[in-house]
């Protein structure tokens, strides 16, 4: 099977679903931002003393902090990993259906001015993405959703 080593979060999914990945020893790497304080209440109010969470920022280094690379979960998380020398496969992210999906809009006002916006950071994501697949390192199951070589997930896993 497939083992989780790692989430990479900004909290706007399921909070115990992610606070239980910390909670069992999953490295949780979580993006503090302006907009999420009351998810991460709630994430905290969820932790174990033991739970394995390495917080992020974006822009300034803030001391303790990893600052990451990218805009949406799914792109930090693949830039980490590149970064380190693994290959990534994106499974279930869709950059180009035009589509915001229920985790992204859960906590947000839902208009114009933020589709906008996501739109944006899904075409910077794209864009970083596309780094990582010119050096060979980003594998997907399908180009119709975002960039990367075309596998099968057996054929990734081998």
């Amino acid at each position: 099977g497939i083992k989780v080593d790692c989430v990479f979060s900004d909290l706007d999914g399921d909070i115990s679903a992610i606070a239980g990945c910390a909670n069992l020893g999953i490295s949780v790497f979580v993006l503090i931002h302006g907009d999420n304080e009351i998810q991460l209440q709630e994430f905290l109010s969820q932790l174990k003393p033991s739970s394995k969470v390495i917080w992020c920022s974006q822009g300034l280094p803030l001391f303790g902090f990893l600052n990451t690379k990218g805009f949406t979960d799914g792109d930090r998380a693949a830039i980490y990993h590149a970064e380190k020398g693994a290959e990534v496969l994106l499974l279930g992210f869709d950059l180009y259906s035009g589509k915001v999906g229920k985790y992204s809009t859960k906590y947000k006002q839902i208009n114009e001015k933020y589709l906008k916006r996501k739109h944006i950071k899904l075409a910077i994501a794209d864009e970083l993405l596309r780094e990582i697949a010119k050096k060979g390192m980003l594998f997907t199951i399908d180009r119709n959703l975002c960039p990367g070589k075309v596998v099968s997930l057996p054929e990734f896993l081998k």
